[in-house]
């Protein structure tokens, strides 16, 4: 297993699966602003509050408070019926993603998730889910790796 996994990096993998989708990852105050700018379909990734921390055996296991949205413009003022076609469509995709986020093996398995349905709250005329759950890694990744393995991003010796 790729030591630099991490729970965005996996959730970004999947959504790039979504062929014609726009994937974005942004926090909560700037993914509307952000989202404004976006083709659609969307499937945006709020980067988490919080989450818990699991330490066993040199092993880090990550589960973060995930919120993702799958979204798709409607014309402005649409009526019940359109919105709830597009909301629906979105219901199955977020299904979908479920489905694959499972297909990876690395989270622990996801069965019941709360979600909400957006609509026609931004300028840009949407609607859509926007689902809330733990994500738990179920492997954890092993501190040692993590810590020492190059990063193309960092400096490689751990700082």
């Amino acid at each position: 297993m790729n030591p630099r996994r991490t729970i965005e990096s996996v959730i970004m993998e999947v959504a790039g699966t979504f062929s014609g989708y726009t994937y974005l990852l942004e926090t909560m105050y700037d993914i509307s602003t952000r989202m404004e700018k976006c083709p659609y379909p969307l499937i945006g990734n709020i980067i988490p509050d919080g989450g818990t921390i699991t330490l066993r055996n040199g092993r880090l296991r990550d589960a973060e408070n995930v919120s993702l949205v799958f979204l798709d413009k409607v014309r402005r003022g649409a009526d019940g019926r359109d919105n709830e076609k597009v909301y629906n469509r979105m219901k199955m995709v977020a299904g979908l993603f479920l489905e694959r986020l499972n297909a990876t093996g690395f989270f622990e398995g996801i069965e019941s998730v709360n979600y909400g349905i957006v609509m026609e709250r931004l300028s840009t005329i949407v609607t859509g889910v926007q689902l809330t759950f733990t994500l738990r890694m179920e492997m954890g990744v092993c501190l040692p790796d993590y810590l020492h393995d190059d990063d193309e991003e960092g400096t490689g010796d751990g700082h």
